[in-house]
């Protein structure tokens, strides 16, 4: 099968997209991706993606916008966003099968394009948009949940990335729903190349995503930054890129990287003791959330501090394979210390995680799902 593999980000990188474009090309299928490149401007370029195992085509769309700005900054750019996903679509229409799209923000415009040229498609959910975006006021939010509700019941296949999603989007009926969790493909992926910066003897936090509000970054570094023993690695790009630069200068415990390949992103978390993904519980879309570093965690065998009542918060407490922090400094200093005094059960907590990672969210399992899901379009 031709398949159009769609996403508002540059995929660069971007694992959800990554992932699931190498296991389509290894099962045999042929794959393009349509990406959005915020930070220049041109209407449409081409170039090789390479993967994991292959390589496959990416175009990019150069429409500038913000990361994490929210739907009234960047209203215009979603816009063109949305009407080069049209154009491309119709232009090469008799060139794909199928449309893969990720989220609401590539969701809408698909189903336009899939209804009225008779493609099949595939409506991937890794935000519920109205309820993790930031939407002026109730009535917009209205009219997003109505019309991504439409999507999902139009979709010939809708995928969420976790069971609890069902209770999110249980206004809808989709068709068929396959729950693919955001695992890592394999530690295969590793580039065993990359060093860690630091001392060694310290404990190492690590942090490697979107760098944005509501998911307590800076606070964290604030609170690295007093530690004398502990030091704090950052990964990734979004509206605080400046601000870590500037703390990594200022604060000699905390690490700035920048924008990394995930095959960095792994051997960066590897090389560290502790992972975080502490989200805003105040956030519903948080309550689901299912973040590649929970994933991440499980697979390389390391402790992790989420935030309570969040996404996985309960697979946490059941496997002691973590600590659950309330959503503030204080939070943050004491499950760091907790988790410190517990270092001689950390090696015992990764054999527990890696177990659970091998028998309920392998990206083998995932794989499975994935084929089964596309010979039944």
């Amino acid at each position: 099968m031709r398949i159009v593999l769609i996403r508002a980000t540059e995929v660069m990188p971007d694992p959800p997209v990554e992932k699931m474009a190498n296991t389509l090309i290894s099962h045999g299928h042929s794959v393009t991706i349509l990406a959005w490149d915020r930070s220049n401007t041109y209407a449409e370029r081409g170039s090789i993606k390479k993967l994991a195992n292959s390589e496959t085509e990416i175009v990019h769309f150069g429409i500038p916008a913000k990361y994490s700005g929210g739907i009234k900054a960047n209203f215009k750019g979603l816009l063109l966003f949305q009407m080069r996903i049209i154009r491309w679509l119709f232009r090469h229409r008799r060139e794909y099968d199928a449309v893969h799209a990720f989220d609401f923000d590539t969701g809408f415009a698909s189903m336009i394009c899939c209804k009225l040229l008779r493609k099949k498609l595939i409506y991937h959910v890794l935000d519920y948009y109205a309820e993790g975006h930031i939407l002026p006021g109730r009535l917009l939010n209205s009219i997003i949940e109505f019309f991504e509700i439409r999507v999902i019941n139009s979709a010939n296949a809708t995928v969420i990335c976790t069971e609890k999603r069902k209770e999110q989007i249980r206004k809808a009926s989709p068709r068929k729903l396959y729950v693919i969790h955001n695992t890592p493909d394999s530690v295969q992926q590793m580039d065993t190349s990359f060093q860690v910066n630091g001392c060694t003897g310290k404990l190492k936090l690590v942090y490697v995503g979107v760098l944005s509000r509501m998911r307590l970054l800076k606070e964290t570094v604030e609170v690295v930054s007093k530690m004398d023993d502990v030091e704090m690695h950052i990964g990734g790009f979004g509206e605080y890129e400046d601000w870590m630069q500037k703390a990594a200068e200022q604060y000699s415990n905390v690490f700035f990287y920048g924008k990394l390949q995930y095959s960095e992103t792994l051997a960066l978390e590897k090389q560290c003791d502790i992972m975080m993904a502490v989200y805003d519980p105040s956030i519903r879309n948080h309550k689901y959330a299912a973040p590649n570093k929970f994933y991440e965690s499980i697979m390389l065998g390391k402790p992790i501090i989420m935030a309570y009542d969040t996404g996985h918060d309960d697979i946490i407490t059941k496997n002691d394979i973590g600590i659950l922090t309330e959503y503030s400094e204080s939070g943050i200093r004491d499950a760091i210390y907790a988790l410190e005094k517990r270092r001689n059960e950390w090696n015992d907590m990764g054999k527990r995680a890696m177990n659970l990672y091998n028998s309920n969210y392998s990206w083998t399992i995932m794989t499975e799902r994935i084929e089964e899901m596309y010979r039944n379009l």
